[in-house]
């Protein structure tokens, strides 16, 4: 892995780890040095942008449940964690932008669409693009927190 080390203004060094990983459940069974290591960090906050909505797929369910159980909080674009498990994780959930839809090659998520619509959890405008709808006007963010 890399370690990148900063300050962020006057506060205290930072560090940010990136990794080069399988995520495949083959990968990163219990026990896993990656795993590990990211759980003797604490509970980190975790970005999820762009990711080919891997986790969409039982093939994932390791490290998707790993991070439903282990971060801090999640910032996610509808590619990261699936709409239904984030729903069911008792994690604080919000919304920003709007949801309409994925491109024609990735699943679309009906009930991510309809949580949008519901007026459960009011979703606050954003003025950037994120994630492969990249136009603000196409952008969805999803922020778990725990409560």
């Amino acid at each position: 892995g890399l370690m990148i080390r900063y300050r962020h203004g006057l506060g205290g060094l930072k560090r940010l780890f990136y990794f080069r990983q399988d995520l495949a459940n083959g990968s990163m069974r219990a026990g896993s040095p990656l795993l590990n290591f990211v759980a003797r960090q604490g509970a980190p906050p975790v970005l999820l942008k762009s990711a080919s909505y891997l986790m969409h797929d039982g093939r994932f369910s390791v490290i998707k449940n790993f991070i439903l159980r282990n971060s801090a909080g999640i910032v996610q674009d509808p590619s990261g964690v699936p709409w239904r498990d984030l729903a069911a994780s008792g994690l604080d959930l919000r919304l920003y932008g709007d949801y309409q839809g994925t491109l024609g090659i990735f699943s679309q998520q009906p009930d991510l669409r309809a949580a949008y619509q519901s007026g459960r959890w009011p979703a606050q405008p954003v003025d950037f693009g994120f994630g492969y709808l990249f136009r603000p006007s196409n952008t969805s963010i999803i922020v778990a927190r725990r409560r």
